[in-house]
Formats: structure tokens, sequence, C-alpha cells
């Protein structure tokens, strides 16, 4: 059974409850498969339960249960669409492989991306091909009333564009930058208190603009490699560690992350690995 429950979040959109892999939500004879296992008396369970209980970590609970992970995996257990991706270990920022993007090939959230109406961080790694062309990485929203592009314009320069209610804020490069054939951390984060936006390219502050239409939440389509309004400007190169966080992570100069984001079931709102 692949069953979907959506449950209205109180912000406009939907917490999307997977019924056939939540602990709490599997019904086990007149309970959940939560509440049976939290009862469990490990001295008496079964050598194979004992194993699993006492499982260190999800990789080990998987070697145990047989089961690999999906190639695309989002930590948040949200599904993603794939067009034509391709998980490679040519290149990889964290782990041992990672999201490469033809100039063809999208990863797509079409149920959406809660964002605004409170403080929100989008990060994540890319590795470009070349850098001599306009391509886009991170796309939220639609083709004619609200969205948010990041990506690298024709002349290599960060860029970033946005549109709130068909109304369009700032499509401006920004004062740092792209190399290609190399990783570089880049992240947007918005702080709700004074509708400010940030932009990084590798923990240095490239832009800084305000967008007081965030202060109210949407759900919009998230696209990883694609412009949302062209194709012509899809992504080309290697992608990794796409995290979505209900927190403003930096509003200054940071260091980049030297080890892979980490899960927090109150503020994740995407975390993504790919594995070959």
């Amino acid at each position: 059974m692949k069953a979907q429950w959506k449950h209205p979040d109180g912000k406009g959109g939907f917490d999307v409850i997977h019924h056939e892999t939540k602990a709490e939500a599997v019904r086990y004879s007149d309970t959940t498969v939560a509440a049976v296992l939290d009862k469990i008396d490990i001295p008496s369970a079964s050598t194979f339960m004992k194993s699993l209980l006492a499982a260190e970590d999800a990789f080990a609970a998987r070697e145990i249960l047989k089961v690999g992970k999906e190639r695309v995996f989002d930590e948040t257990g949200k599904r993603w669409s794939p067009t034509s991706i391709n998980i490679s270990p040519t290149e990889k920022k964290f782990g041992e492989s990672s999201l490469y993007l033809n100039g063809s090939a999208y990863l797509r959230r079409m149920n959406g991306i809660t964002l605004g109406g409170k403080d929100f961080t989008i990060a994540g790694w890319i590795y470009p091909s070349a850098v001599n062309s306009a391509q886009y990485f991170i796309g939220w929203g639609n083709d004619s009333d609200t969205r948010l592009n990041v990506g690298i314009g024709s002349n290599g320069i960060l860029r970033w564009i946005c549109f709130i209610g068909g109304t369009s804020i700032f499509n401006d490069e920004s004062s740092e930058s792209c190399s290609a054939k190399e990783w570089m951390h880049v992240e947007i984060d918005y702080r709700n208190s004074d509708n400010k936006i940030f932009l990084f390219l590798n923990g240095i502050k490239a832009d800084e603009r305000t967008v007081t239409g965030l202060s109210t939440a949407r759900t919009m389509v998230f696209h990883i490699g694609q412009h949302t309004t062209s194709s012509s400007y899809n992504f080309k190169g290697y992608v990794d560690e796409i995290f979505i966080t209900e927190e403003l992570l930096h509003d200054d100069d940071f260091t980049p992350p030297t080890a892979p984001y980490e899960f927090d079931s109150d503020t994740t709102v995407a975390l993504l690995h790919f594995e070959d």
C-alpha cells in the first residue's frame, strides 16, 4: 500500500503523512507499530528483533532488513519526481555519490515546499561543469506569479531572481563569481523579522535584499536543477546535500559546513542525499 494522508499545516499547505512508513501511523492489531515497539521486552525478543532494535543507525537497520536506501533520499520522507537524472560517483561532496544533471535533467517536489511567514534557509553544494552560460539550480515557484531562482549568469556571476504576486522584486547578479569544476556552497537565508533575504557563496555574503512578500507563507513547486520558466536555463553539473530548514542559519559571513547537515524533525523541511 502506498497511501498518503495530506493534513493541513495551518499555513496554507499540507503535511504529508506516509502511512506505510511512519511507525506511529501503521496499524498493528488494535494499536500501532510505534506503540508495540515501545513496549517490547528486549530480553524476551527474538534474536532478529534484538539485532534490529540494537541497530546503531539507519544504515545498520537497512543492512539487517536487506533494504536499500532510495537513490534520491529525503530524510523528511518527502517524495521527489526525477526527470532524466543520474546518480554519479564521479564527483561528490559527502558520501559516495552525488546528483548529476546534464542540462535536461532535474528534480521536482510537485506537492510543493512551504516557504515564507517564518525564517528559512535553502542550502546545498554545486559543482558546475562550466560557468559560461546562464543556468539555475534552485527554482521555487511557478511561471508567472511567484518564484525564487538562484543560479549562475552567462558571465559566471552568482545570480538570483525573485517575483512575488506577479511583481518583479529583483533580477540581479551578486558580488561573487562562480568557478567551473569546483565544489561551491550556496545558501539563501530569509529573516522574517525584517523580511531580509541573504545570498551566500562559499560562506561569503554575495547580496542582501528586502522582500516583504515573503512574510506570507506559500506552498510552491520546488525545482532542483531547473529554472521555473525555461528549460534553456537548466543546470549542468553535480549537486549534493540539498537542505531546507525553517531556521535562519546565517545573516553574515560564515564557514561552510565540513560535514553533512543533520536532520531535525522540528525544523527540517527537506534534506536530500543521493546514493548510487
